[in-house]
């Protein structure tokens, strides 16, 4: 499964495309229309409200995946990201200082 996002700038949006590549062929998703509807509060916890997308359990990892490697590409970054980014620069920091006391 693979993702491309396209910043369409004249028309201010984003467009996702989600496929799959085959041998000779490629498989697109279908066109989902994204529709925010107003809910009744009462509504919240019901089974009346249908999942935005569904999604077999088979093709969900490869979709989370294949998203998140286009997002990133796209310089999208998650708080776990800066952390880990944040704790890579403080350990090469450290190394620095212990080259320094070290004398290497």
């Amino acid at each position: 499964m693979k993702v491309k996002i396209v910043q369409n700038d004249p028309f201010l949006k984003t467009d996702i495309y989600i496929y799959e590549q085959h041998e000779q062929k490629r498989s697109l998703a279908q066109p989902v229309e994204l529709i925010f509807k107003d809910i009744k509060e009462a509504d919240y916890s019901t089974d009346s409200i249908k999942p935005t997308i569904s999604i077999h359990q088979e093709f969900a990892f490869a979709l989370f995946k294949a998203l998140a490697d286009e997002l990133h590409r796209n310089g999208v970054r998650t708080d776990q990201d800066e952390l880990n980014e944040g704790e890579l620069k403080a350990l090469k920091n450290h190394l620095e200082d212990l080259r320094k006391l070290l004398k290497l």
